[in-house]
């Protein structure tokens, strides 16, 4: 028998976002991206994104329902966690990323925090994936696995589609796949940290 221990949970689930709601979120971002200001960011590769420039998405007005929806997911995510319940979760900070065609975001982490997620307001087919590093990788350097399969143990893709909300530990290593979409595709990133109740 195999028992499978020490796995890591992260957690997928699509929010429900009435369309017009939805669309004025992203003209929001889209004007914003419009701007004559450098929205480049070291680990995005030809996208944009509002980290340096625009983190706080979480505290304007016209994001609140999706803040709120987020939230929800937040603390069903903690729950499953088995956190103390002494400690609530929060949105620390939240920004926007944009990528177009074979634009993509490099390995990275977010340590600093303790968990980590992303929604996907717009998602086109071939759009590119989220893609998680195992953690466990240095303790595989001498194990006899054959490039496929060493891929498979190191690497796991998380197929996206458009209102997704994926929320994980934020030391996760993880990157994007490039987008070989004609349309682009746009998310909101965010990261959490906790307080005493």
């Amino acid at each position: 028998m195999i028992e499978n221990i020490f796995p890591t949970k992260i957690f997928v689930n699509t929010l429900d976002i009435e369309f017009s709601y939805k669309q004025t979120i992203i003209s929001y971002i889209e004007n914003f991206f419009l701007k004559d200001i450098d929205l480049q960011h070291s680990l995005e590769k030809g996208g944009k994104s509002t980290f340096s420039v625009m983190n706080d998405l979480h505290c304007i007005d016209n994001f609140k329902p999706l803040v709120n929806s987020i939230e929800k997911n937040i603390k069903d995510y903690w729950n499953c966690l088995d956190f103390d319940p002494n400690y609530v979760p929060y949105i620390d900070t939240m920004w926007a990323n944009e990528h177009k065609f074979q634009d993509y975001t490099n390995w990275h982490t977010h340590s600093t925090h303790i968990l980590s997620g992303v929604f996907y307001l717009k998602f086109p087919r071939s759009g590119g994936n989220i893609v998680f590093y195992n953690p466990l990788e240095y303790h595989t350097h001498y194990y006899p696995l054959n490039i496929n399969t060493r891929n498979k143990f190191l690497q796991t893709i998380i197929e996206v589609v458009e209102n997704v909300c994926i929320i994980f530990p934020s030391h996760l290593k993880h990157k994007t796949e490039p987008n070989f979409s004609q349309s682009s595709r746009l998310c909101i990133a965010f990261n959490i940290n906790y307080k005493k109740k």
